[in-house]
């Protein structure tokens, strides 16, 4: 558990956000990006079923989870810059 909450309090520094902006209702636009982040991060880092991340970040749903995985790794895919940042903050975390 503490590794997860880890992740997304490192997200949350790195995107400059309140953990708290992550698990609740807002869909801002660097709130939501940040949000679907710490879902990637969730997912690639520590391997963790959509279910258990939706619950993590405000009782999302797997589709919604899914979702914002394969919107980061779409722009990962199409932006070096992003994937660099994306790849430094995972580097940053514990295995």
């Amino acid at each position: 558990m503490k590794r997860r909450m880890d992740a997304i309090r490192r997200v949350a520094e790195t995107y400059e956000v309140e953990v708290s902006e992550l698990t609740s209702g807002k869909r801002t636009q660097d709130i939501a990006w940040a949000r679907q982040v710490a879902m990637y991060v969730l997912r690639r880092k520590l391997e963790l079923p959509y279910k258990t991340i939706g619950q993590l970040l405000g009782g999302r749903d797997h589709s919604t989870v899914f979702h914002g995985v394969r919107r980061i790794s779409g722009e990962m895919a199409s932006c070096p810059d992003i994937r660099k940042s994306i790849q430094e903050l995972m580097n940053g975390l514990e295995a």
